[in-house]
């Protein structure tokens, strides 16, 4: 009777052990799936933050860009309202030419 009550007691032990090795190994399995996941995350931040950066050099040249239009600004609309009220009747190379003028004396 001892003899089956050692055999319990060891039994019950291997039971706790086995559960215990089922959990880590769940765990495990977890583990490697969020390392899995972190991977994926990680490469579309690389890609993210790499696209912001070109996306930064972008604005800086259309902020440029913007700069110079923005200089340019009161020569333009002067040439769009004297070629919308002046120009309309004249032939296509006489504007041509009163235009290429006018841009000179703007300038």
């Amino acid at each position: 009777n001892k003899k089956m009550s050692e055999l319990k007691v060891q039994q019950d032990k291997v039971a706790e052990l086995e559960q215990n090795f089922q959990l880590s190994v769940k765990k495990a399995e977890r583990l490697q799936e969020q390392q899995e996941l972190a991977k994926v995350q990680l490469i579309r931040a690389e890609k993210l933050v790499s696209g912001l950066a070109n996306e930064s050099e972008r604005w800086k040249l259309t902020a440029a860009n913007l700069e110079e239009d923005l200089k340019n600004l009161v020569g333009n609309i002067l040439v769009a309202a004297g070629s919308i009220a002046y120009l309309g009747p004249f032939t296509s190379d006489f504007r041509k030419s009163l235009l290429g003028k006018w841009i000179t004396k703007i300038r």
